[in-house]
């Protein structure tokens, strides 16, 4: 089986898109198998992977730092090297240039066409561009792009619902993002390495974020909530890992709020070692994001016994049980300060919720693309064996 992953994101940009398809293509390039990567190119990165990474020529957005486009039909030696490429399914992870040129393939190819709703696109388009009358406009023609697949995948039960607000009425089948961490023990070696390179000391409680530096993450939320935190005299350390649009403004707030010997802005870090390593020094992490789908760092941290913090009725808190596998907060620096302290006061209870979070959240993404290649090897079959009419 040829597979075909066409993504907009993908590293070194880090968001969760991003970590999916280069999970998905490492997995399911093994076997009989092979896949490909088809994306925007990263002037100066190196695509070495077990698979291959085709790229076209593409320019940075410019109100989405760090992320790129183009018109790939213009790039004359990608455009050769993706013709000769019998592809068996194409799989396409948004709407935009990448994926609207796998779906053209894969009708021009008469293959199936799988999509993936990973983001709340209306909130990103009201975000930037300040317009309900475009954002409308964009939205059906994302819904378009969804109507013409031959099957369209999300990442939670609860992202359904997303979906369904689009106006999409098809069935959805929903493929729960995974996990690239191996769980072990935690041990003092790693958790010497994280506080001597940030410079926490070996008895105070770490608080992690991993994600990108934008608003609607709610990351001033936990500014807000560690400026409480401090207030009460309670000492912690807070690390901040990613990039975005507000990091510049994160850092201003807070060193407004008197944080900036507490909290560490440790930018883009792309060794999964030390990310790991982090996890598990990390007392818990504070994720109260409203919109995420269905968040990779939960289960990131789960795998390292690391709770998550995460805002009661999100999507992303889905599976969640407040003190039992992870923290649930009202959307309040009030309710986040007093829940943080609460982890501190009772180490025991957080150990605990801790360790079911990773019995209860933790899969590994072999097992996931497992089912994704059993649900492609249907939809081959479903095409080749009937007089199904896929997507136009």
């Amino acid at each position: 089986m040829i597979i075909g992953q066409f993504s907009d994101s993908f590293p070194p940009i880090a968001d969760g898109v991003a970590r999916v398809v280069k999970n998905y293509a490492l997995w399911q390039n093994t076997n009989d198998d092979t896949c490909y990567v088809v994306t925007p190119g990263v002037p100066g990165n190196n695509y070495d992977y077990p698979f291959q990474v085709l790229t076209y020529n593409s320019f940075s957005i410019p109100f989405k730092r760090n992320y790129r486009t183009g018109i790939p039909q213009l790039d004359r030696h990608f455009c050769h090297a993706l013709k000769e490429i019998k592809f068996d399914v194409i799989h396409s992870h948004s709407p935009f240039p990448t994926g609207e040129l796998g779906r053209k393939i894969a009708y021009e190819q008469g293959i199936p066409f799988v999509a993936t709703l990973h983001s709340k696109f209306r909130e990103d388009f009201r975000q930037y561009l300040k317009s309900e009358l475009i954002t409308d406009l964009l939205i059906k023609r994302v819904l378009y792009f969804f109507n013409h697949a031959d099957d369209v995948w999300t990442v939670s039960e609860s992202a359904v619902d997303i979906l369904r607000e689009y106006g999409y009425k098809k069935d959805v089948f929903v493929v729960n993002n995974a996990c690239d961490i191996e769980p072990k023990p935690r041990t003092k070696e790693t958790n010497d390495i994280v506080n001597e390179k940030f410079g926490i000391p070996n008895d105070v409680p770490v608080f992690v974020y991993v994600g990108q530096h934008v608003w609607q993450k709610n990351i001033r939320l936990i500014l807000d909530g560690l400026k409480l935190v401090h207030e009460k005299n309670v000492d912690f350390r807070m690390i901040f890992v990613g990039d975005g649009d507000k990091r510049h403004e994160a850092e201003e707030i807070t060193s407004d709020y008197g944080l900036s010997n507490k909290i560490t802005f440790a930018g883009i870090i792309q060794d999964r070692d030390l990310i790991t390593n982090i996890y598990s020094r990390g007392t818990a992490l504070l994720f109260p994001s409203l919109y995420d789908m269905s968040s990779l760092v939960v289960k990131e941290a789960a795998a390292m016994s690391c709770p998550a913090v995460l805002v009661k009725g999100s999507t992303t808190s889905l599976g969640v049980v407040d003190q039992e596998n992870g923290f649930l907060v009202e959307n309040t620096a009030e309710s986040l300060a007093d829940t943080i302290i609460k982890i501190i006061d009772l180490p025991e209870l957080t150990q605990e919720v801790g360790n079911k979070a990773l019995r209860t959240l933790y899969s590994s993404w072999e097992d996931s693309a497992k089912i994704t290649k059993e649900r492609y090897s249907y939809l081959i079959h479903r095409k080749n064996s009937s007089s199904y009419s896929f997507g136009s």
